[in-house]
């Protein structure tokens, strides 16, 4: 299989804006590289830079860029015409640059040489009190006796290593406890599918629009023997989920949770906890007002940077 890979050039700002064009074309194998991202994990680990590829320090001066990978198919090409499109509209948007250049470079690569790029930037981590993220072509000394999620994104969005999936791991290590159920909005790698059931929850829901995605996601339950508490479905929230769950979780973005905020209010169980994430500074009251508008009380946002995490509760 040949892929074509396409790197949005942006800003910081634009990040969000770009990411929810691909996720509005029914797209969500893409790779965000933000380099304030990776001083951050840097720091974060910097017990490990030993171990650290030269090419992580490298990528520090990079432009902020968005990396889509689509087949070199009849259906691959008109989404990149679409996504040409969409973003030269953003561009004429663009009068002072608040989002970058918006310039696009295409090459075309074959799959063994997508799946080593983004490899040497993935090393073993601790997230939270409890949890460790481990690729699989990675051994991790569990001195520390930690719940272990092995983890092959394959071409799908969720190593782990963005903010927002951080803060999506340590909120689920929070509320997840034996015999409460979970809904993973956007499952993608499968991560926090994964992460929810190896916590206790013998009742995990993985639902994703991309069909990639949702067999990485079967491929990453297996991988951590935790198929069997896990099922995932591909599809729309509202046509696939009928029973309410205890927690709902959404590693999205801002414009896609304020417009799912009724389904999902719907799948989610009175009392029950909701964690969505994927939410800049900017968009923050938009997400918080939608909390409020379908009767979701805020029990608190945190952030690592710019992105946050808004954790609510369902009242009766």
């Amino acid at each position: 299989m040949k892929w074509t890979e396409m790197t949005i050039y942006t800003s910081k700002e634009g990040i969000e804006l770009v990411s929810g064009i691909l996720l509005s074309m029914g797209v969500d194998g893409f790779i965000v590289n933000d380099p304030d991202d990776l001083k951050l994990f840097a720091e974060e680990n910097s017990d490990m830079w030993d171990l650290m590829d030269e090419d992580l320090y490298a990528s520090f001066d990079m432009e902020p860029n968005v990396k889509v990978y689509l087949e070199d198919t009849n259906e691959g090409k008109l989404l990149a015409i679409n996504l040409l499109n969409e973003i030269s509209k953003l561009r004429e948007q663009n009068k002072d640059n608040i989002y970058g250049r918006l310039e696009i470079a295409q090459d075309l690569i074959k799959e063994q040489d997508w799946a080593n790029n983004w490899k040497a930037f993935f090393r073993p981590f601790d997230v939270g009190k409890n949890l460790a993220v481990c690729p699989s072509w990675e051994t991790y000394d569990n001195t520390d006796g930690r719940i272990v999620l092995s983890i092959d994104p394959g071409n799908s969005f969720g190593s782990g290593l963005h903010e927002t999936t951080r803060l999506c791991l340590m909120a689920l290590e929070e509320y997840v406890e034996k015999g409460k159920s979970v809904i993973d909005v956007g499952c993608g790698s499968g991560i926090l599918s994964v992460a929810a059931a190896k916590l206790g929850s013998d009742n995990v829901i993985g639902i994703d629009i991309d069909r990639s995605a949702v067999e990485t996601s079967k491929q990453c339950a297996v991988q951590n023997g935790v198929e069997d508490k896990i099922e995932v479905y591909c599809g729309d929230l509202t046509e696939m989920i009928k029973e309410p769950a205890d927690i709902v979780v959404g590693n999205l973005f801002a414009g896609i949770i304020v417009r799912m905020l009724a389904d999902i209010a719907r799948v989610l169980k009175d009392d029950g906890i909701l964690i969505t994430s994927g939410i800049v500074t900017d968009s923050l009251d938009d997400v918080l007002e939608g909390y409020k508008k379908y009767n979701l009380e805020i029990i608190t946002t945190r952030s690592i940077g710019d992105w946050h995490v808004v954790i609510g509760k369902k009242n009766k």
